[in-house]
């Protein structure tokens, strides 16, 4: 599995590997560079890719645990994973949550002149963001 994982050459961290899977959720959760919300739903998705690895690492457990000896595959391991997949959702909540607020906060090129409504939808393969709201500044 391990092989199979490695030839991947996908660019995301094994999650097998704990260093790798730190660095990568570590290099992503610090990088506080402005991303427009298309190119934050991009690296979600590689997140995603991850997160659905894992998941089928944790749906086999028992086939890897068998294994151990060869995969490295534990309960330890077993229950790290449980936590990886918890907290690399949790990281995606926070970048789109990042990114709405960017959105929001430079609502100009959005924004209906004649509304002023704010109207924005952008779609991944698995995550569709809408947001909606009106920006108008009530005078009085």
């Amino acid at each position: 599995m391990h092989w199979e994982r490695y030839m991947l050459c996908d660019g995301n961290p094994d999650p097998l590997n704990t260093c790798d899977l730190n660095t990568f959720m570590n290099l992503w959760r610090d990088d506080k560079e402005y991303k427009p919300l298309p190119i934050v739903l991009d690296e979600g998705e590689g997140t995603l890719k991850v997160i659905q690895y894992c998941n089928i690492l944790l749906e086999n457990w028992r086939v890897f645990l068998s294994n151990s000896g060869e995969e490295g595959f534990t309960e330890d391991e077993l229950q790290r994973l449980k936590q990886s997949v918890l907290k690399l959702q949790e990281l995606i909540s926070y970048k789109l949550d990042e990114a709405t607020m960017n959105l929001l906060q430079n609502a100009s090129d959005d924004v209906d002149p004649d509304t002023q409504n704010l109207q924005f939808t952008r779609a991944s393969e698995n995550v569709t963001v809408c947001v909606w709201g009106n920006i108008a500044r009530i005078q009085e």
